[in-house]
């Protein structure tokens, strides 16, 4: 998700008195900040197959699955003890 994900990045933070101001520069997904970024052609050709191969839909899909399987894996069912209720 964070390929996909936009973020701005602070870029000044100044302090006047009690006061504090922030500047932020336009928000950029991570994989456009690495192409901006200075990067062997390389790395540069692998990064766009990766995007290229990067499904939101499907990848929305899949996370969603993978928690509710480990929902369902959590939730346990209690089970009162035989012994302990003919006590009570």
């Amino acid at each position: 998700m964070n390929f996909l994900h936009p973020v701005r990045k602070l870029t000044e933070k100044v302090r006047r008195g009690a006061r504090i101001t922030r500047r932020y520069d336009v928000a950029q997904t991570p994989y456009r900040r690495l192409l901006a970024s200075v990067l062997p052609r390389k790395t540069e050709r692998q990064l766009t197959f990766r995007w290229a191969a990067v499904h939101p839909l499907r990848l929305k899909l899949e996370i969603e699955s993978a928690q509710r399987t480990l929902a369902e894996r959590g939730v346990r069912p209690v089970i009162a003890h035989p012994l302990r209720s003919e006590e009570l």
